[in-house]
């Protein structure tokens, strides 16, 4: 049996609508306006609501554009059942695309989100669907947020060591579902001006059956001390709902330093090594994330090269994002090299992986 477990086969599917940063602050402004009149707020004009948005959000130039399923969903006050329909249906059909062609059934299949839970889920009608009732096992990895893929391949890590195969990790994640136009905080400008929707798979397997992907080193996850409340994501009447302190990057900055350190001790790295040639994959959180964690660790541009290209390429797709920058590393980088992959959640949960990259075609 392998003492490995890598990760392989990236396939990325794009969401039915793509908006530009500009035009999503236009966008998002006509929303909160046609919310506000309805709640007696007539003071709250499309000019006043476009200058919140473009002093608090997400600015075009850290973030291009972004994908998202439905304008109405993004832009109305739906209540939460409309939502959970609407997640499941495009879900579902999300993942019968990424599995079209797919006359071979993984034997472990495990969903990531944290945007949508219907039962049966997405995966399993997808089992049905394709008649692998008795070939594949379903795991569901939901509601962690950010930082799900990390422990997401864990649980893969396991499956495989336990003898599975192959296991699937597929991430569908819907955002803009839970963008509410009639919450008007500087908070909440900033949430509706970032987050998007993305969908990506990949795959689980012994290393040794890998020629393109990322071996396993270590994992090594860490909850802050009194830092509950900083960072929360709940079921609200009209959706989930976000909220975000300003004393969530001093936190982790404050952390970070410590926590890279024993993430490196986890696999018998050399610290000051892999801070000076291991590439640095980020979940961008938001820009100040990515930039914050480059100061602190004085990592070169390079580094962190890739985490800044998907932010500003598709904004943040909460679990979907991580896997995206490793299939953006995975393009140019070089057989043997080191992988440090970090994101953070609500807990606040600080989780990091090492990898290091198969690229049999480049040694």
């Amino acid at each position: 049996m392998s003492s490995h477990v890598a990760i392989s086969n990236f396939q990325i599917l794009r969401p039915t609508f793509e908006m530009e940063q500009g035009a999503s602050i236009e966008f998002l402004a006509k929303a909160h306006v046609t919310a506000a009149e309805k709640q007696g707020e007539a003071e709250l004009t499309e000019a006043r609501l476009q200058m919140l948005l473009r002093r608090f959000g997400v600015k075009p130039e850290q973030i291009s554009k972004r994908g998202l399923e439905s304008y109405e969903m993004s832009s109305e006050v739906k209540s939460i059942l409309e939502r959970t329909v609407f997640f499941g249906k495009k879900a579902s059909e999300t993942l019968k695309r990424f599995y079209s062609d797919s006359t071979v059934a993984p034997a472990h299949l495990i969903h990531v989100t944290c945007t949508g839970y219907t039962s049966p889920s997405p995966a399993q009608h997808l089992v049905n669907f394709k008649n692998w009732q008795n070939s594949t096992k379903v795991t569901h990895a939901y509601h962690m947020g950010c930082y799900a893929s990390i422990p997401a391949i864990r649980m893969a890590s396991g499956f495989v060591k336990n003898g599975d195969p192959v296991v699937d990790l597929v991430h569908t994640e819907l955002c803009s579902l839970h963008l509410n136009p009639a919450i008007h905080s500087p908070e909440q400008l900033v949430v509706q001006t970032l987050f998007a929707d993305g969908y990506i798979r990949y795959s689980a397997l012994p290393s040794e059956s890998v020629t393109e992907g990322y071996k396993v080193l270590g994992i090594l996850e860490h909850i802050l001390p009194n830092s509950e409340e900083d960072m929360t994501w709940i079921t609200a009447d009209w959706g989930m709902h976000m909220t975000l302190s300003r004393e969530v990057p001093k936190k982790i900055g404050g952390a970070l330093k410590g926590f890279v350190q024993s993430l490196a001790q986890s696999v018998d790295a050399d610290l000051s090594d892999l801070i000076k040639n291991a590439i640095f994959a980020i979940h961008p959180g938001g820009p100040k994330i990515i930039d914050s964690v480059q100061e602190t660790l004085e990592l070169e541009e390079w580094q962190v090269a890739e985490s800044k290209k998907i932010l500003f390429q598709y904004g943040n797709m909460s679990s979907a994002t991580l896997p995206h920058v490793w299939s953006e590393i995975l393009k140019t980088a070089k057989h043997g090299q080191k992988i440090v992959s970090m994101a953070f959640g609500p807990g606040l949960t600080l989780f990091g992986i090492v990898f290091e990259v198969i690229q049999e075609q480049r040694k």
